[in-house]
């Protein structure tokens, strides 16, 4: 490949991994919301991505109501991680996250736009457990 046509490339390889990347966030919360359902969690949760200008070294998420315990039995400390991560890209003009929300509305307020934002750019989504498991419930 010679260097013209690698620069000609260049939008349309950028466009290629945002799209990677927003599925692979969305991909993430919705297996991230799957356990949340299993395990019936609910309540306000505080999602973190590291900071050391607050000597946080690592990603947390923190229950705000309910039991800690419950969640750090669901989310290891790579779950979280990427969760973090996820969130942060679906939210944009973030640079370092710190969010509040009800657990249970991590489908509404995180993938339901990452799935709008996948489909207009005409990326079929496959139908996941998660969904079927919906409808069974």
């Amino acid at each position: 490949m010679n260097l013209s046509k690698l620069i000609a490339s260049r939008e349309m390889v950028l466009a290629q991994a945002r799209l990677a990347n927003m599925a692979y966030a969305y991909t993430t919360l919705m297996a991230s919301a799957a356990v949340a359902r299993r395990a019936q969690l609910s309540g306000l949760v505080r999602l973190q991505q590291p900071d050391e200008k607050e000597e946080r070294y690592w990603a947390s998420l923190t229950a705000l109501s309910g039991s800690q315990a419950v969640l750090d039995e669901h989310f290891s400390d790579d779950d979280v991680a990427a969760m973090a991560d996820a969130v942060a890209f679906a939210s944009p003009g973030v640079n370092l996250l710190d969010v509040t929300f009800p657990i249970e509305h991590l489908e509404s307020e995180y993938i339901a736009p990452l799935a709008m934002a996948l489909e207009r750019a005409g990326v079929q989504l496959e139908r996941s457990n998660l969904e079927i498991e919906r409808r069974t419930e």
